[in-house]
Formats: structure tokens, sequence, C-alpha cells
């Protein structure tokens, strides 16, 4: 068993967090038929966010064997399921104001039940997509609850028993063979005069299990992890770094050929897995005094990573209409046109996107408990005047 809440934990949900939001304000990669390789080089940094909320699914998904199916699914459908409904819901409802400059449209006038497609968002709600102008992100909500689906299916492997200990690790290996094979295949290597030699190497599992399944496997090896952190920490950031630039190398070969050719940008390479895992290992063994005021308001943020995820495109959205993305990337194109330039330009972006971001959930929350107190306090009188 694990205690609830780790700092360590938290600081990955707030990394990952934070490379989703430099994922959607970065410079897109390309102009017209023209590689842009500073865009690219961030990009490759920041594109594997989203393996690290599957690592910490799987670290806490099976730590508690006796835990139930169906309380952890109406968790999840309180917790998850319903705020990002709502913010579907806030998001088409709101799509044109979030999309106008200022002024242009009236907040008020978006309550008009015809300024929006309804049959598009009940549509996406009853497929499980999210494909609407400002909650595709969401598509990572619908794949958690895909995948929370097959935890009573995949908990027969994730048993602390030699049998299945065995039965997980040999589905892991495979997995991670076929994906190897599959990025050999992209690279050409197999090919020989034009002729290709494809190998059959089965899978039965998606690669999204895989990166469940690897957070498993660090949950049942934490005191290993904990005794050896500190060089742990050191070489899951070194590894970050190198695989990311391993895919930069590999993306730029192939995109300078075809600017279309992003296989290497993708999370489901072998580049993608270590990249990502070493990123998670990096902030797993990130160690916090207990009490301590950085464990305090890494904790703080961590509980609210999930709102700020959820928010965060709007707002994204909503300074590019009002012309502030337009206004930053004017002002730093008259810098010197270098790679450090581009980098701190960013991360300070994505900073201000998350500071709103956060602001907005820490309104929400305000009000949520205004709420609570107030139906409280009406329940408290309700009792005294029945006595």
């Amino acid at each position: 068993m694990v205690k609830k809440r780790m700092a360590s934990i938290e600081l990955a949900r707030i990394v990952a967090c934070f490379f989703v939001i430099c994922l959607h304000t970065v410079t897109w990669y390309t102009k017209g038929d023209t590689l842009l390789e500073n865009s690219l080089f961030i990009r490759c940094f920041v594109v594997d966010p989203v393996p690290v909320f599957w690592y910490i699914m799987g670290y806490f998904l099976f730590a508690n064997p006796d835990s139930s199916h169906t309380l952890r699914a109406k968790k999840t459908v309180s917790t998850l399921l319903l705020p990002a409904f709502g913010v579907m819901i806030f998001s088409q409802v709101w799509q044109d104001w979030i999309l106008a400059d200022i002024g242009q449209v009236s907040f008020l006038s978006c309550l008009d039940m015809h300024s929006f497609d309804l049959h598009d968002l009940l549509g996406n709600i009853l497929v499980w997509k999210a494909d609407m102008a400002l909650s595709g992100h969401l598509w990572y909500i619908f794949s958690y609850v895909q995948v929370l689906m097959w935890a009573p299916l995949l908990s027969f492997m994730c048993a602390d028993t030699p049998k299945a200990n065995k039965c997980r690790r040999y589905l892991m290996i495979l997995t991670a063979l076929y994906v190897i094979n599959r990025d050999v295949q992209h690279l050409g290597v197999l090919t020989i005069q034009d002729q290709t030699y494809p190998l059959t190497i089965p899978t039965v599992i998606s690669t999204t299990v895989l990166f469940v399944l690897m957070g498993y496997e660090t949950y049942q090896n934490r005191e290993w992890f904990g005794k050896n952190a500190r060089w742990l920490q050191w070489c899951g950031a070194v590894g970050f770094v190198l695989f990311a630039l391993l895919k930069y190398a590999l993306s730029v070969h192939d995109m300078r050929i075809d600017t279309s050719d992003t296989y290497f940008l993708g999370t489901s390479t072998i580049c993608g897995y270590l990249a990502s895992y070493c990123l998670f290992v990096a902030l797993y063994c990130t160690p916090f005094k207990a009490d301590s005021k950085a464990e305090r308001m890494v904790l703080h943020l961590g509980s609210k990573s999930l709102g700020i995820y959820l928010i965060h495109l709007c707002v994204v959205r909503k300074f590019e209409a009002i012309g502030l993305r337009g206004k930053a990337y004017t002002f730093y194109r008259r810098m010197p046109d270098n790679l450090l330039i581009e980098i701190l330009s960013t991360v300070a972006y994505a900073v201000l996107v998350f500071a709103v971001s956060y602001a907005i959930v820490m309104v929400f929350h305000m009000l949520k408990q205004l709420l609570k107190r107030i139906f409280v306090a009406e329940d408290i009188y309700q009792t005294k005047n029945a006595a």
C-alpha cells in the first residue's frame, strides 16, 4: 500500500500538465514546406507528457488489491468524467465568446440555444470522442476510462505472484519488441534492394496498456527506487534529454525529406517510451522534506492539475483570439533568431497560461466551497427548526 498522495507523484502530474500546455503553445514546426527546427526541437522535449499520466495510473491502479472495481468506477465518474463533460459543455456553449476578440461577442448571448451545435455535443459524449474545437485534448480522459474498463482483467497480471509477474513482464517485452520492430521498419533498415523484409511480432495489448504496466512495475519495485533515488534521478534526467535528442534527430531526418512524416513525434515509439519513462523516473525520485513548504506547494498544485489540464485549452484559444499570442510572437521575433530565445518565450507563455488556468480553477473551487457552506448551513437550520 502507498499513501494517497505523494509529493513526487504530484510533481510528475504538474510537470506533465505543464508540458501539455507547452505543446499547445509552442510555435508550429512547419511553415509551408519549410521545417522550423527550433520549434521541432522544443516539441521533441514536451511531446511525451501524456504517458506520464499513464505511469501514474498504473502506479496506483492496482496498489490496493482489495479495492472494488465498482467503487473505482464511481469515483472516476465523479472526479474525472463529470468535470470533463462540464468543460465540453462550457467550451461548446461559449465557443463563440472564447474565439472572439474582446467586445465582439457578449458572454450572456452565448446562452442562446441556437448558437451552438447540440447534436455535435451529444454525439461526442455518446461515442466517447473529443473532436470539438476546444476539447480535443480530452481524448486522454476517454482513453483513461477505456483502460479502466480493462482493469478487472489487468488485475490478474498486476498481482505480486511469480506467475503474474512472469506473464506481465513477458507481455511488456513482447510489446516493446513490437514497437522496436515497427520503428525499424519505418526507418527502412530492413529494406534490401528495394525489397522490404518485415518481421512479424505479435502483440495482444495496446501500447497505452504498456505504459500502465510500466507504472505498476515501478510500484512493485518502489523500495529499490527509494534506496537508489539519488542516482536514479540523475539517470532519469540524463536519459530523458538523450532520448528527446534522439527523437529530434530522427524527426529531422524524416521531415527534411517529407515535412508530413511525423512518425517519431508520436509517443508510441521506442524513443517516446524511453523518454517519457526517464522523465517519470526523474520526477518520481525527487526527494521532498516532510511537511516542508515545497512539499505543501507541490501537493496543492498537484491537486489542481486536473482542472488546469481540462480548462487550459480554452485559455490558450482566448489568448489567441484577443491577440496576446500574436503580440508575444511578434515581440520575441524582434530578438535574435536562436533556440534559447524560442525556449524562453515558449516557457514564459506556458507559465502565463498555467497561472491563468490555475486562477480559474481556484475561483471554481471557492465557489464550490461557498455552495457547500450554504447547503450545510441550510441543513443545520432545517434540523433545528424540526427539533
